[in-house]
């Protein structure tokens, strides 16, 4: 008989938990060590990207505040030669031009014989804190025609360390010029149209639409395209203290790649064209851009920077949060689409918010989404497990029979809904919604923060991309809503996103993660080109450029700060002044039309080009080659072209004209030259150039 007793495998097994509890540990360990590293390299890449940012910024800034020394230098030559003007002939005048202009140069730019100095640059910079400009062989090279500020070298470090360098050389050029004139080029001269309150086409077509050769400017009430066509090329600028609104029966093409200033786009047409809106460029918006028309379609190639976060204010850490600045895309038109290709950079500091259609109503409800759809808005109630009549939303009558002493909503209900809501929300909204005059009241979430509302979309996306009985499919309402969101992967320079972003294509949805947390420092990226972009739109609003030397005459009105209205007001109902340039004849026509609208077409069709200065309207009936200034509006009409024309308007402006010159704040002391002479005009901004530019060598 065997007594020997029969142990088993119990021991093995007991090996083989050992081992798989091993295995499990240790494969932990190196997902959690991968995504570490991962945090650790994008939060690398963001750092980088805000140092560089940052820095090139500072060398714009240098540039800019050596332009006023510049200036100076070129008025203290030319005073100079004024001095001596009866004594010197054109040849020794020019000399004498050339040669003071490097010495005041070299005398206000020198620390030291040969050096320039470096305490003059960071005294340039409108906030030095963490620069340094380097102060290693910083030398003042000068020959017969320039001068050189070799090494610049802008350092810019923050607290934890981040480091970037951009090294450059500045050469500042004299210029060859005659002295019969003192000519600063105006930031006017290559726009077509300055509008102080609108621009519009109104019933022009689409077949016989209007096109601008030129950059545009318009005030407040922006540019109004409703069933028209309108097509701008040659442009480098795009500027409106407004919206752009693309109405009803409407197509808006904008080509060449300027840049687009702009509070708000909307679009709300529906046509037969690809796009109703297709823009190749660089586009600055400060709020929102709105697809709300059936089948309509937008394609912007280039760069877009939604660039708003509430708003900044000095040691506002986190501005207040609202829809009003927080800059997201959004379709609410069924069927529509958006096309980003071609994409350099793409900037969404906002998010989308819902908002109540009744006027009780004060709040506003953020989503975790920065391109979004209308029908997405369901994903942000609150199951209906959690409300005391399991169903939302409800009538406004079924509220009012709400029994008394119970809660609203009461996250401890027992639900099957899978996402445990405490750990992202801390509360709810109401909004109400009329719906076929039915008044309704819709329970939505409240979020603990906007890093909770974006990781709340991306559970539910990750549970509930098909939907269930509960929820919304986000496939099928995607489907319903665009017929596409497209999106290149190949984003090149910056991509950064407040919230998440849905795109759609061939009937899947898909959604890319957000990449900016709040207090990281991909958060401080974003806020710190916010604040930069925000201060070159309002220089762009007044003074027509993102960087001016000198603040505008009148901050709330471009019109003003280049006419002199007070001289405009006391002018004759209509005044034309005939101009030669190398030959041939340009007209300057002076409209006292306050209230009322001047014609292109009163003009006869020789003197269509030049400038034509009005206080009040000016509606472009005909072709128009040169400025059209208007205090009001601006209104094209079927088939027109206005082409903008610089050496025209510089060429009127260097003529001294006091019958013209008189009614341009900066131009009215500019003398005409003498019989036979010619007048060649001096750029500030084109005689310095940056050359051998490097980047953290």
């Amino acid at each position: 008989m065997d007594n020997t007793k029969d142990k088993g495998n119990r021991g093995s097994t007991l090996v083989l938990i050992v081992i798989c509890a091993s295995f499990i540990m240790l494969l932990t360990s190196v997902i959690l060590s991968l995504t570490v590293t991962n945090r650790q390299m994008k939060t690398v890449d963001y750092r980088a990207k805000d140092n560089f940012y940052m820095t090139e910024t500072a060398i714009d800034e240098i540039r800019v505040g050596l332009e006023e020394y510049v200036a100076k230098a070129l008025e203290a030559s030319y005073l100079k030669v004024m001095e001596q003007f009866i004594d010197n002939s054109e040849l020794e005048r020019r000399d004498i031009m050339r040669d003071e202009f490097l010495d005041n140069l070299e005398d206000s730019l020198c620390s030291s014989p040969g050096y320039y100095s470096i305490g003059l640059l960071e005294n340039l910079l409108s906030d030095n804190t963490g620069f340094l400009i380097s102060s290693g062989d910083n030398l003042f090279l000068r020959d017969d025609d320039s001068i050189t500020l070799k090494n610049i070298r802008v350092v810019y470090e923050e607290d934890d360390g981040y480091l970037t360098t951009v090294s450059t050389d500045i050469v500042i050029h004299t210029q060859e010029t005659t002295f019969s004139s003192s000519f600063r080029t105006p930031a006017f001269g290559g726009y077509s149209i300055i509008a102080d309150k609108m621009i519009k086409l109104d019933a022009t077509g689409l077949a016989n639409g209007a096109s601008i050769n030129g950059s545009i400017y318009a005030g407040d009430s922006g540019i109004d395209i409703f069933s028209s066509r309108l097509d701008i090329s040659n442009g480098s600028y795009i500027v409106t203290r407004g919206d752009i609104d693309v109405g009803n029966n409407s197509v808006l093409n904008i080509n060449n790649k300027p840049s687009i200033w702009v509070k708000n786009i909307f679009l709300k047409s529906d046509t037969a064209e690809p796009f109703e809106i297709s823009i190749d460029g660089k586009c600055y918006v400060a709020d929102d851009l709105t697809i709300g028309g059936n089948n309509s379609r937008v394609r912007i190639q280039g760069e877009y920077y939604g660039y708003s976060y509430g708003y900044y204010g000095e040691g506002l850490v986190t501005p207040p949060l609202d829809a009003e600045a927080s800059s997201a895309i959004i379709i609410n038109g069924k069927n529509a689409g958006l096309e980003l290709s071609d994409m350099d950079a793409l900037l969404l500091a906002g998010r989308a918010f819902l908002s109540p259609d009744h006027a009780g109503d004060s709040m506003e409800v953020y989503t975790g989404e920065s391109i979004t759809v209308k029908d997405m808005q369901m994903a942000y109630l609150v199951p209906s497990d959690f409300l005391w009549c399991q169903h939302n939303p409800v009538t406004h009558e079924e509220y009012l029979a709400k029994p008394i002493g119970i809660p609203d909503v009461d996250y401890s209900r027992s639900s099957l809904f899978p996402i445990n809501l405490v750990d992202y929300v801390d509360g709810f909204y109401n909004l109400h919604y009329i719906i076929h005059g039915q008044q309704y009241k819709y329970y939505y979430l409240k979020f603990q923060s906007e890093t909770k509302a974006n990781k709340y979309m991306q559970k539910y996306y990750e549970l509930f991309r098909n939907g269930n009985d509960q929820l919304i499919n986000i496939d099928d309402s995607m489907g319903k809503n665009v017929d596409s969101i497209m999106m290149d992967s190949t984003i090149s320079n910056i991509f950064l996103t407040a919230g998440n972003i849905l795109t759609y294509e061939a009937g899947s949805a898909n959604l890319i993660d957000n990449n900016v947390d709040y207090g990281d420092p991909s958060f401080d990226a974003m806020k710190q080109m916010a604040i930069q972009l925000s201060k070159r739109y309002d220089s762009m609003k007044s003074n027509l450029e993102p960087i001016s030397a000198s603040p505008a005459y009148d901050e709330n009105s471009v019109f003003n700060s280049i006419i002199d209205l007070s001289r405009l007001e006391i002018a004759p109902a209509r005044s034309t002044y005939s101009i030669d340039l190398d030959g041939e004849a340009y007209y300057v026509h002076i409209i006292n039309n306050p209230g009322a609208t001047f014609y292109i077409a009163d003009i006869p069709n020789h003197e269509r080009h030049g400038m034509v200065i009005a206080r009040g309207s000016v509606c472009v009936d005909k072709n128009y080659q040169g400025l059209i200034l208007a205090a009001e509006e601006v209104e094209l009409r079927p088939s027109v072209n206005v082409s903008a024309s610089k050496n025209i308007v510089e060429g009127i402006l260097r003529q001294g004209n006091s019958n013209i010159n008189s009614y341009f704040r900066d131009y009215i002391d500019i003398s005409a030259p003498e019989t036979g002479s010619s007048s060649e005009g001096i750029s500030v901004r084109n005689l310095i150039e940056l050359v051998n530019w490097r980047k953290n060598e």
